[in-house]
């Protein structure tokens, strides 16, 4: 019974018009492109050798967080953050541990 069902449903199926390409999608999510742009930040200071820093993303505004050994060493992240394509501002809230 079921098969006869299937028959009758692909011979009428047969005869339809064909079937027009899907239009394509597109998708804007911002919370991805947020994701991504904190992943290429923490890329690049990962390259450059700066660890023990989160990095998050709103928008373009990029956060910066956590205790970095110098001055110059929250400097030179700040520095490479900003060069990140994507990049709009800076909140710099990293912290020196030791004496500039």
């Amino acid at each position: 019974m079921l098969r006869a069902f299937a028959v009758a449903l692909a011979l009428a199926f047969a005869g339809a018009a064909p079937a027009q390409a899907p239009k394509p999608l597109t998708v804007i999510d911002p919370a991805a492109d947020d994701l991504k742009l904190a992943l290429d930040v923490a890329d690049a200071l990962w390259e450059a050798k700066i660890g023990g820093v989160t990095v998050e993303a709103h928008g373009g505004r990029v956060i910066l967080k956590g205790v970095l050994a110098d001055a110059k060493a929250v400097a030179r992240a700040v520095d490479i953050a900003k060069h990140v394509p994507g990049v709009k501002e800076i909140d710099d809230r990293l912290a020196a541990s030791g004496p500039d």
